[in-house]
């Protein structure tokens, strides 16, 4: 495991107030901290300076109702989001410790920022909160009857410019809606162009999706310290399995980035990451923990180069299975894949670079390329590939599949890669290429078709590698009070 020390991302109204009377800040209506995004090597915070500072207007002193979850309170508060979005020099709405529940009686996009004919938040609408066991945005069950789908949108129109959700929890709410099959429910869609950031937000109980951007990708995200939990099983289970949703669904433009660090995935119908047609920017992913993901870790249609770094993933969980009203006999969505890709632009490679990876518990494949496509797959350099508990579902067998079309393939440059637990064989790879320079595989038929794949070490019945990955408690939100999901 690794040495993680979780850094204080508390906001702390009592030192902003102490830096204004010491006259360091000057008087503004409300400071707040922001701690600097941790040091991916060390995950120690920065320290504290004048430019850590944000200026928040609070929601309730312009007008907002703790505690009540009636539309009309409901109402009220997106009015004293606005206003306070609006009053404040940075867009950014200070929310005092309590629940202030959102939503609107006659549309589903309760809060639509830079919208010119909404007033519903500024373009660049942000949230800072006292931690995400104090300060709860809950989305009203009232708004059920709306004839939208229910969300919080940036307008396409707007440059958000810098966007900052900090030390608070977004509450879909999603079992108290009664949702029609025709509906649906999702945290945030972030369209227009911006930079957005996300540090200590627990994003939960969502019906179809945590995270959706749009296709035109203008956008760069930064996740860091962030819990999602429970996304996307209504609408799962509404649909008869037949439809999933995602924590994350997003475009990444190749000017553009996606981050995500220390930050914890639990329970979704689909994937951590629905990675779009039209993706070409960098993903890295470090620090992370996932488990009870129906598809996937990732599931590939587009992408540039992902590096993925210190995960801890788990796809099969007995708390999926319990949450999910189909049976894994049935094909539906109880663990599947690691990563995989189906669809897409056949010109496209994507490149995947993974080090201290530990993925187990795929009932399909670990990773899969099928349909005519391609990946590239890297690491096991810098840290292991651990791969455990893999197939055996109806006819899937092997952990490592292409088809055989010929076209199918992974290009692949190994360093250290295990397979343990493998119903059928290691590879079912015909067309592919590349090298392993070291692999470890006990529990499995044999190795299998390797196509022209160059394995200069194969250790039969060795033990895995030990990659450095995080436990559950090691990642996601932190909170100064004992909190249950």
């Amino acid at each position: 495991m690794a040495d993680i020390q979780p850094p204080d991302l508390k906001i702390t109204r009592r030192k902003a107030l102490a830096l204004i009377s010491a006259g360091g800040l000057g008087a503004v209506a409300g400071l707040f901290h922001l701690t600097k995004e941790s040091d991916p090597t060390t995950n120690n915070a920065g320290n504290a300076n004048e430019s850590d500072y944000i200026e928040a207007e609070s929601i309730k002193e312009h007008g907002g109702i703790e505690g009540d979850p009636s539309i009309e309170a409901a109402e009220a508060n997106v009015t004293a989001i606005h206003q306070a979005s609006v009053a404040s020099n940075e867009n950014t709405v200070y929310l005092p410790e309590g629940e202030w529940y959102v939503g609107h009686r006659d549309t589903g996009v309760f809060l639509y920022p830079g919208d010119p004919d909404a007033d519903r938040g500024a373009a660049g609408l942000s949230f800072v909160g006292e931690g995400p066991a104090q300060s709860f945005l809950t989305v009203a069950p009232e708004i059920s009857g709306t004839s939208e789908n229910i969300v919080v949108r940036y307008s396409k129109k707007e440059d958000h410019h810098n966007v900052e959700w900090s030390g608070l929890t977004y509450d879909g709410n999603e079992n108290e809606l009664d949702l029609p099959v025709d509906r649906s429910q999702w945290g945030l869609h972030l369209r227009g162009s911006g930079a957005f950031r996300f540090e200590n937000v627990r994003f939960r109980n969502f019906h179809a999706n945590g995270i959706l951007g749009s296709a035109s990708g203008g956008y760069s995200i930064d996740i860091n310290r962030c819990s999602f939990y429970r996304i996307a099983i209504g609408r799962h289970n509404n649909m008869d399995g037949e439809v999933v949703g995602h924590h994350l669904g997003l475009t990444i433009d190749s000017d553009q980035h996606l981050t995500v660090r220390n930050t914890m995935f639990e329970l979704v119908s689909g994937t951590c990451l629905d990675l779009n047609p039209n993706s070409r920017g960098p993903v890295i992913f470090n620090n992370c923990w996932a488990r009870g993901c129906g598809d996937a870790f990732i599931k590939v249609n587009g992408g540039g180069t992902t590096r993925i770094s210190q995960l801890y993933f788990q796809g099969t969980s007995s708390e999926l299975t319990n949450a999910l009203e189909t049976e894994p006999g049935l094909g539906e969505h109880h663990g599947r894949n690691f990563i995989y890709r189906l669809d897409g632009d056949k010109s496209n490679l994507p490149e995947f670079i993974l080090n201290d990876i530990e993925a187990s518990g795929m009932p399909y494949h670990a990773i899969q390329v099928r349909r005519g496509l391609s990946m590239a797959i890297e690491g096991g350099k810098d840290g292991p590939i651990v791969l455990s508990d893999i197939a055996g579902y109806e006819d899937f067998h092997g952990a490592l599949r292409d088809d055989d079309d010929k076209e199918s393939r992974f290009d692949f440059d190994i360093g250290e890669l295990s397979v343990h637990g493998t119903v059928g064989n290691v590879f079912r790879a015909p067309s592919s290429v590349g090298s392993i320079n070291m692999l470890n595989r006990d529990r499995n038929g044999g190795l299998g078709d390797t196509g022209n794949i160059s394995i200069k070490t194969d250790n039969q019945g060795a033990e895995p590698f030990d990659p450095v990955t995080p436990s559950r408690d090691e990642v996601g939100v932190i909170t100064v009070a004992d909190d249950v999901e």
